[in-house]
């Protein structure tokens, strides 16, 4: 196919306009969001149900 990493990352950019670790960030954000509104979960749980890696910076 002749994609190498770095076409494929350009390409994800411009599809998306952001990075491939940047749309991982927003996705696992939305889905904190998600759980903090409909869920009872303490935050700490939260933070760990959504794989942010910083409890502090949730």
């Amino acid at each position: 196919m002749g994609l190498n990493d770095f076409k494929l990352k350009r390409a994800f950019k411009e599809v998306f306009g952001t990075t491939v670790l940047g749309y991982v960030q927003s996705l696992r954000l939305e889905q904190a969001q998600r759980l903090l509104r409909d869920t009872n979960f303490t935050s700490c749980r939260n933070c760990f149900s959504s794989r942010v890696r910083e409890y502090r910076s949730f």
